[in-house]
């Protein structure tokens, strides 16, 4: 089923309504709902904000090499209240600057006793490849009561252009090394639903790390490395990759 704009903007305005009206209690996830979404955390203000800006050596999305070898550049923008956040993602190419990138993303987030649950939905935009925008709906399940072990459970949906499914589960821990300074890695394997292929199977296998350096109460730095194996419903169309970046934020 395709939508029309009009259709799509009816659709993008149901999602948020009903991410929002799903609960009233819990907290708040922040970030780029759609690269990673990230278990709620505890704030000390009923609303928070952060500008981030990235460099990745590749663009790297669901096992999928985006921009065949080319970097990319990132800025993040978020606001969150109540539980609730609203997201302006860009990306463009840092060698051509042909690819442009702009995602609006919503979510909610909240607490089913040992269970933190987000949801929400994502609208991809590409100014300059018609007829590829898309929609997409998600929902995450955590938990940090394990111990030495935070798994997450994540299911997207996109209801537009591709039709298709994603499913993610991911292991994850925080060490840290040195006041301010933490090691944080992770391993997770994804499932393909006609999102990567035209069939179901599972996609990759992906491990990595970062290093979180806070600078200051308002300025964090984190450098990451990652690597990705190509699993069967991408292998013919993927290689196996190697890639790393870092970011800085800025939280208000």
């Amino acid at each position: 089923m395709k939508f029309n704009p009009l259709t799509k903007a009816l659709v993008f305005v149901a999602g948020l309504a009903a991410v929002a009206a799903t609960s009233s209690g819990g907290t708040a996830t922040s970030g780029k709902a759609i690269k990673q979404v990230t278990p709620p955390v505890e704030e000390e203000s009923w609303w928070h904000a952060s500008l981030s800006a990235g460099y990745d050596s590749l663009y790297m999305f669901r096992g999928i090499d985006v921009l065949d070898g080319d970097s990319l550049v990132t800025v993040d923008l978020n606001f969150t209240a109540y539980n609730f956040t609203l997201g302006a993602w860009y990306g463009f190419d840092a060698g051509s600057g042909d690819y442009n990138e702009l995602d609006l993303y919503a979510s909610y987030a909240w607490s089913l006793g040992p269970v933190a649950i987000s949801g929400g939905v994502i609208g991809y935009l590409y100014p300059d490849d018609d007829g590829a925008d898309t929609l997409e709906l998600f929902t995450s399940l955590t938990t940090d009561k394990i111990e030495w072990i935070t798994p997450t459970f994540s299911a997207y949906w996109d209801v537009d252009a591709i039709e298709g499914g994603y499913l993610e589960f991911k292991l994850s821990r925080s060490f840290e090394i040195v006041e301010n300074i933490s090691f944080d890695p992770y391993a997770l394997v994804s499932y393909d639903l006609e999102y990567n292929s035209s069939d179901t199977d599972w996609n990759n296998v992906q491990v990595g790390a970062s290093l979180p350096i806070k600078m200051s109460e308002n300025i964090a730095i984190s450098p990451y490395i990652a690597y990705s194996w190509a699993l069967s419903a991408i292998d013919e169309r993927q290689e196996d990759e190697l890639w790393g970046g870092a970011k800085i934020t800025f939280s208000f």
